[in-house]
């Protein structure tokens, strides 16, 4: 498949800028994923590498801004102090430690809520979600770990509640289903009373997603999902390939679905006036401390 580069570098120009427009990073592989039904390129791994190409180049001429793709798959440790005046930490401190101060909803709710995904780039997208819905995300990196696992029983061990619900976001493939039904057998190993429902993908979203072609090395075709390639064929739909804002708007109606909504806008509005009165409360201890005579 001859691949036209001046085409593929417009509709990939397009993609990332209007998902930039909107606040969304996409990561390699998403673009890779908005892009195929285009048909530009071979849905395989010479077509990804192809897109990552043909995106360093835009970069690299400035034709895509840096900070329009992002990279969730490294991190880096980082203790450098970011504030030399007070003033400065009283800039960021509303949003970043005031988001800490407040009544935690879950312990009035009678029921607990925790968002697990298969992959960390999606968790990531997620996160302005976790903020409006003060929910954890426990992004598995596939297979999760019984001790994970345990981690996650403990929150929900702690809250006490008969009404518990993980909301799972993953890929409707062999292991992608696997992981979901592992997830749920840790689950009742510890006798915890918590359901699993999976948001994403769903066998109805498969009629409208880019497939990816079946692995046929993977060693669950031999065993509870022997009768995949009979039903779906060489093909497996993975969950880069949803839209990031119907995974917001699906997890969103979760939530109002499952929450109280007039005893949660309770809860934030005593948390609203916790964090004016503790911030004034700031201010004035601020405003009452000698200005510094360090020199840099």
């Amino acid at each position: 498949m001859k691949c036209n580069r001046e085409k593929l570098l417009s509709t990939l120009m397009k993609i990332v800028s209007d998902y930039y427009s909107k606040g969304y990073r996409l990561t390699l592989r998403h673009v890779f994923y908005k892009a195929a039904p285009y048909g530009l390129y071979p849905f395989n791994k010479r077509g990804y590498r192809i897109v990552c190409e043909t995106l360093l180049e835009a970069r690299l001429d400035g034709k895509i801004p840096w900070d329009a793709i992002t990279d969730r798959s490294r991190y880096w440790v980082d203790p450098i102090p970011k504030y030399d005046s007070i003033d400065e930490l009283i800039d960021d401190f509303h949003s970043v430690i005031m988001s800490q101060l407040g009544f935690n909803p879950w312990r009035f709710l009678n029921l607990y809520v925790e968002i697990w995904v298969e992959k960390d780039s999606i968790a990531e997208f997620l996160k302005p979600l976790a903020y409006k819905w003060l929910t954890v995300i426990c992004p598995s990196r596939g297979y999760t770990s019984w001790t994970y696992v345990w981690e996650g029983i403990k929150r929900i061990k702690d809250y006490g509640h008969e009404n518990n619900v993980i909301l799972y976001l993953g890929d409707y493939d062999p292991s992608g289903l696997d992981i979901e039904r592992h997830l749920q057998k840790a689950i009742e190993h510890f006798k915890v009373k918590c359901e699993v429902r999976r948001v994403a993908v769903k066998e109805e979203d498969i009629k409208s997603l880019q497939p990816s072609p079946l692995k046929k090395t993977d060693p669950r075709l031999k065993g509870k999902y022997s009768d995949y390639e009979t039903k779906y064929g060489n093909k497996v739909w993975e969950i880069d390939a949803l839209d990031p804002q119907d995974l917001f708007a699906r997890l969103d109606k979760e939530f109002e679905r499952l929450v109280d909504l007039r005893r949660w806008e309770k809860i934030m509005e005593r948390n609203r006036l916790l964090r004016e009165s503790a911030k004034a409360l700031l201010e004035r201890i601020v405003d009452s401390i000698p200005p510094s005579n360090i020199e840099a």
